[in-house]
């Protein structure tokens, strides 16, 4: 089984805005080292992966095992869908509220023609 290490390592620095020379020196390593990684040449220790992992709020297992550019299209994805369900909640909400308001005003006008009418009699 081949690990992600390097491809993950490209997707962080591309999805942060980071160059490589960036996140060598965020870890305290040379871009040459970075550059052994994300050419498949050799792996970061394990304490530079914990780094990285805490860093960048991953697992473990998805830094090494999982294309990370890939959760990050079905975050992306995820993203948009939930700020769509909210617009369409916040759109339900507010022809709510404004057929209650006219529920109240239709009350009210009621009110004022019975008013009217047991006047008139």
């Amino acid at each position: 089984m081949s690990n992600k290490i390097g491809l993950n390592i490209n997707n962080l620095c591309k999805q942060n805005f980071l160059s490589k020379k960036e996140f060598a020196d965020l870890f305290g390593v040379s871009l040459s080292t970075i550059n052994t990684y994300t050419g498949g040449r050799s792996n970061p220790p394990i304490d530079l992966i914990q780094k990285i992992c805490s860093h960048f709020e991953l697992s473990i297992d998805d830094f090494i095992n999982s294309d990370l550019s890939q959760s990050a299209n079905n975050n992306k994805e995820a993203l948009q869908q939930n700020i769509a369900t909210e617009t369409i909640n916040n759109n339900k909400n507010a022809i709510i509220a404004s057929q209650r308001e006219t529920i109240e005003t239709q009350k009210e006008l009621i009110a004022s023609l019975r008013s009217q009418l047991s006047q008139a009699s």
